[in-house]
């Protein structure tokens, strides 16, 4: 009978371990879920700023766009030039390379001239 009594006092304490582990298996994995939540969260929290800034971004450029191409038709009319302006600018254009050929030609004289003023300047003599 003794036998029995222990035999039914280690089942209540196999059953008190077994409902133990029950409740801790729940609460780790309630624990978990929230934990996993928590991360989702976050993840979608860090997906979803990027997305938004570059939505703001492309929305800020499409305005830009917008108001640049309107700059654009507002000036296109001042901005024709006509053939008087064309041949001022070659004209310019002919005078600038003139001019730089002028220089181009001092500067070689200028060269040739100061070669010729070292190769008339003594150098020192070896010992």
């Amino acid at each position: 009978m003794l036998a029995v009594v222990q035999l039914e006092n280690h089942v209540c304490e196999m059953s008190a371990q077994v409902e133990a582990a029950r409740a801790e298996r729940q609460a780790l994995v309630a624990a978990a879920a929230k934990n996993i939540l928590r991360i989702e969260e976050e993840l979608s929290a860090q997906v979803c700023h990027p997305q938004q800034q570059m939505d703001k971004a492309k929305a800020e450029m499409k305005s830009r766009e917008s108001e640049l191409l309107k700059e654009i038709e507002v000036l296109r009319p001042l901005v024709r030039p006509t053939s008087l302006d064309i041949q001022r600018v070659k004209n310019a254009l002919a005078m600038a390379r003139e001019n730089l050929a002028q220089e181009a030609n001092a500067l070689s004289q200028l060269r040739t001239e100061v070669e010729d003023l070292r190769r008339q300047i003594p150098g020192p003599s070896p010992p």
